[in-house]
Formats: C-alpha cells, structure tokens, sequence
C-alpha cells in the first residue's frame, strides 16, 4: 500500500509539473492555459497508473527541453488511448494519445479537451475529421502535414488542398469537419493538441486512407 501510494503522489507531481510546463508555453498563443494551470495546482487529481498501449520512444523526442524533460518524467502518470474506431493494427502499433483536460481528462471539461499525441517515427497518421476544431501546437519532431476539403465533399485522395512541413513551435488549425492527415519525420511526432466544441464526436478516417 505504502509502495502504491509513493508510486501515485510521484505522478502526480510529475503530470502537475507537465501542466505547469504546458500552461507557460500556451501562454500568450492560445486563451487555454488556465484549464492547464489548474490541473497543475490540483493536490486531488488521479494519475493513470497503466501502461501505453505501444512503446514511447521519449529518448528521441527533439523539442523544448524542458517540456520533453517534463513528458518523459510524467509518461506513466498519463492515460495514453487510442481511438476505438480505429483498426489498421500497423498505424495502432505507432500511434497514442493522452487526454489532459476534457469528457475523460485527469481535469473533467465538457466543451473542450486538451491533451497530447504521439506518433512514432516515421508514421503516417491516415486522413480523418472530426466536428470539433483543432489546434494544433508541434512540441516535438519535424512533420508533414495535409488539410483538404470538408468531410463528404470530396474524395481523400483528390483533395490536395494544403500541405506544409512543420516544426516544433509552429501552430497548425484544423476548422469543423474538414479533412486531414500527417507524417511524423525520422523523430518522433509530439504535438499538444486543443479541440473545442462539439467535442463528443470522435474522430472518423476517410473511406479512403490515402494522402490527402
């Protein structure tokens, strides 16, 4: 019991120290760092204590160093997921994310969810959509990224609207409904993720998973 307590009160002070991080980057780029802020302050919040569902290759992670020093310390504090409606097992065996604040987040939001996602090197995140908008902000790894046209509105692979090479730092929107996909580089991809609005709606691939 001792053991497990020690074990919960250390990722606790890990994952406050990731939202502290979190929250000071964000400030002045996005008006969503006193969700983060409070999380960090919390003394009662539930760190996960399960494994990720794949290997995390943090040793590799090439953003700010002290926000990849503070993701490697709280790893095993965060629930890592995967989207259910997802099957391709070879994108499964490379891809997670960690649900920060939001409907399933160590800090509970109804209208918003911010969190973290992971791609291993070298993956290509299929074209999907979502009802929810999205920010994106790259805190690790040099990507590539697609955006095509609203769900519906036209094929996966004719919809090569936009494409651009991001790195850590940069900014990256995704409006309601429309489609788009990405390429994490010979790093890992580490991005922190802001999704509002109608955020029950869990993302859906494109029939076709082709590049945009």
């Amino acid at each position: 019991m001792a053991a497990s307590y020690t074990a919960a009160m250390n990722g606790g002070a890990s994952l406050a120290a990731l939202c502290a991080e979190l929250a000071a980057y964000l400030d002045g780029r996005e008006p969503w760092t006193d969700a983060l802020t409070a999380l960090a302050e919390a003394s009662g919040f539930d760190p996960g204590d399960e494994a990720p569902p794949i290997a995390l290759h943090l040793d590799a992670l090439d953003g700010s160093a002290a926000i990849v020093a503070a993701v490697r310390d709280a790893a095993r504090a965060l629930r890592w997921r995967q989207n259910q409606s997802y099957t391709d097992t070879a994108f499964l065996r490379s891809y997670a994310y960690a649900e920060l604040v939001g409907p399933s987040g160590h800090a509970r939001h109804d209208t918003y969810a911010i969190g973290l996602l992971y791609l291993a090197p070298g993956t290509f995140y299929p074209a999907h959509a979502h009802p929810a908008e999205e920010a994106y902000h790259v805190l690790a790894g040099a990507s590539e990224w697609w955006q095509g046209e609203l769900a519906g509105a036209a094929s996966a692979s004719s919809a090569a609207d936009a494409s651009a090479l991001r790195a850590p730092g940069d900014r990256v929107l995704h409006p309601s409904g429309v489609m788009h996909a990405m390429r994490s580089g010979s790093r890992p991809l580490l991005a922190l993720y802001i999704w509002r609005g109608d955020i029950g709606v869990a993302a859906q691939l494109a029939e076709s998973t082709e590049r945009l």
